[in-house]
């Protein structure tokens, strides 16, 4: 399921450059997709973390979301346009434990983000990550639910960052099908690749992801950087990792962190 419908803009609140999330007039608009951007919003205004994109305000007619605005774009777009050899292995990891704390501060309100992945990742002019689109965010007790208990296909999230248990119809979502997409997304701070790139299809992707399929981890992946990839996408949900380990445990910058 896509997100709301809406459009995007840069513009200045109180003297700040902000963005600006427009959507289409209400007419054209489903009542499930004003929920949930109704949900967006009152989830990015209670929650306050620095790697989560601030909310300035929000206006009725038309109906538009007052954010912080993030200069690099989302990290899907900006690991494409630099090379690897452009971001450091410290940088790396000052993103990465970045986006960890905030997932960690999200799950210990009781908030699953149903859809981590690297183009809900936002960077600002600082490289300091943050996490964004909460519109398919739910209270963990609403979200876990069993796939069966829906009449169709309606996995929330995108394809190339779910956990096998989601694409197996076992789970819609959970904390730790959101700690697996994580690790897709420090997968994706190695190579500046996207998921999966050598396989074409859905069906194809679904089919290697439901049999445990990786994508390989670079040779050059400091091994605390890829222990922690390792960890969080491990078949088993139970055996990763909660967020907040991952980020002191992991994501702390080794002493000599390219061995």
């Amino acid at each position: 399921r896509q997100m709301c419908i809406r459009d995007r803009f840069r513009g200045t609140y109180n003297g700040k450059e902000v963005a600006v999330k427009r959507l289409k007039s209400e007419d054209q608009l489903t009542q499930e997709q004003l929920e949930e951007f109704s949900h967006e919003l009152i989830l990015m205004a209670v929650f306050e973390h620095p790697s989560l994109v601030a909310i300035y305000g929000y206006t009725k007619l038309p109906l538009q979301l007052v954010m912080e605005f993030c200069h690099k774009g989302s990290l899907d777009v900006f690991l494409r346009s630099i090379s690897r050899s452009d971001l450091p292995w410290d940088m790396r990891y000052k993103m990465a434990r970045q986006l960890a704390e905030g997932l960690a501060y999200l799950h210990e309100n009781n908030v699953v983000h149903r859809d981590i992945k690297s183009l809900n990742v936002l960077v600002d002019s600082n490289i300091n990550a943050k996490w964004a689109d909460f519109g398919l965010s739910k209270i963990k007790d609403q979200a876990e639910t069993k796939l069966a208990q829906s009449n169709s296909y309606g996995v929330a999230g995108s394809l190339l960052w779910m956990a096998p248990e989601q694409v197996k119809g076992k789970v819609q979502c959970s904390r730790k099908a959101d700690v697996y997409a994580f690790a897709v997304v420090m997968w994706e701070l190695t190579t500046h690749h996207r998921p999966y790139k050598e396989i074409n299809g859905v069906a194809q992707i679904m089919v290697a992801i439901a049999n445990g399929a990786k994508n390989p981890i670079s040779n050059d992946t400091p091994k605390h950087f890829g222990d922690a990839i390792r960890h969080c996408w491990l078949e088993d949900p139970s055996k990763r990792p909660s967020a907040r380990p991952v980020s002191y445990t992991h994501l702390t910058l080794p002493t000599t962190p390219y061995v």
